[in-house]
């Protein structure tokens, strides 16, 4: 009996998490605040220009290749 409760106790537990229509409650708060630019994404290389994007708004911050961060200002492409 003490073998089945080593065994189950190695296995990783997963829980499924409710589905909560998050967009609903952030598109007005975004509206309201603007964005946090939470999620960025990995850095893109355009055009001798490397930046990293906000996933949500689409905002492109500049990103040095040789320190690996960002600087500067959040900006829109056009």
């Amino acid at each position: 009996m003490s073998v089945n409760a080593v065994t189950m106790a190695s296995q990783p537990m997963q829980f499924a998490l409710p589905d909560i229509p998050t967009k609903r409650v952030t598109g007005p708060i975004t509206r309201l605040f603007g964005c946090r630019h939470a999620h960025l994404s990995v850095p893109i290389t355009s055009d001798h220009e490397t930046y990293r994007a906000c996933i949500d708004c689409g905002a492109r911050r500049p990103f040095d290749t040789h320190k690996w961060t960002v600087y500067g200002r959040y900006y829109f492409e056009n």
